[in-house]
């Protein structure tokens, strides 16, 4: 099987990021997250396998390192993911030397793992297993566990408040990039400016040009008037008032590379909610998922609400065994 191009999500680990939460969790999961995962690697034995699948930038993989570190075991830790992982990620010393003593395997496939049988005593998943086509993980995971191994897994609800808003900022990528097209009108608008070469030729393309700034700019003023509260639409417009300041004074090229490069992150972010959202599970699939452990040949299933530090629902904790 061919490993499906995830373009959206290896841009994303590309930045740098430890977590899908981006810049707004630097230093890797703190909390009950990183309790949770604590309390799983503990009752591990010294010199324990694991495999992190979908790993991103290894953020679940770190927090094995870092209980290994203060029970004073040596883990022999591997995380893979569909996308291509960040050889370096942009966090505290300490995060960075955990990392480092990692194995990490990009553009794999979770559904065709590249590890012989019982290669692992421990498998575990945050926000990824749901992402996958599950028949196929399922039947992997059981593969490189051990006899006696044991899969554990966060994974998204889709009632949580954190799909919930996924949710809600999707319709607002659909509206602004989609719908109303407003990349699409700034290029208009930037294409139409020219190279003009002196202030005389610069006024003329921004008198030619004013049709198409008038259509950029009721768009902006729509988007203001729809979405006042939408964190999208102000790095939006953010990005915008950025890229046109000066916007006619910039070779016509570079203008256009410019707008081509800070739309296409845009649409990326979109992807990846949309993704995300796509991926929450309901009652119904956790049944589903609990049948399919059965045909995957786990003797052991269990699923529970996973609530966050404020005590609100924030995805499922599944285990295999």
């Amino acid at each position: 099987m061919k490993p499906r191009a995830v373009p959206q999500w290896s841009d994303f680990w590309q930045q740098g990021f430890v977590t899908t939460f981006g810049p707004g969790m630097p230093d890797n999961y703190q909390g009950v997250i990183a309790d949770f995962w604590d309390s799983q690697f503990e009752h591990l034995e010294d010199g324990a396998r694991i495999l992190d699948i979908a790993t991103g930038n290894g953020a679940v993989a770190i927090l094995a390192a870092k209980t290994a570190r203060k029970q004073d075991k040596t883990f022999a830790i591997t995380g893979c993911d569909l996308a291509t992982i960040n050889p370096q990620v942009t966090a505290s010393e300490e995060v960075q030397a955990l990392r480092a003593g990692l194995r990490f395997r990009s553009n794999t496939a979770c559904e065709k793992l590249p590890f012989d049988k019982g290669a692992f005593e421990f498998v575990s998943s945050q926000f990824g297993l749901e992402y996958c086509k599950i028949p196929q993980v399922l039947g992997e995971i059981r593969r490189v566990l051990v006899p006696g191994g044991k899969f554990v897994a966060i994974a998204h609800h889709g009632d949580s408040n954190l799909l919930k808003a996924a949710h809600s900022e999707v319709q607002v990528y659909r509206a602004l990039l989609k719908d109303m097209n407003l990349f699409g009108r700034v290029r208009a608008y930037f294409g139409a400016l020219g190279n003009p070469l002196n202030q005389e030729e610069l006024r003329m393309a921004i008198n030619k040009a004013k049709p198409l700034s008038t259509s950029v700019n009721e768009a902006v003023a729509s988007m203001k008037k729809r979405y006042p509260d939408s964190e999208c639409a102000r790095q939006m417009l953010a990005a915008i008032n950025s890229l046109a300041q000066g916007a006619a004074r910039v070779q016509s090229k570079q203008r256009l590379r410019t707008l081509a490069m800070v739309s296409e992150d845009f649409e990326m972010a979109g992807e990846r909610l949309e993704d995300m959202v796509k991926a929450g599970l309901d009652g119904d699939a956790i049944d589903r998922l609990h049948a399919l452990a059965r045909t995957s040949a786990f003797s052991d299933f269990s699923c529970q609400p996973f609530l966050d530090d404020g005590g609100n629902l924030a995805g499922w904790h599944i285990e295999l065994s």
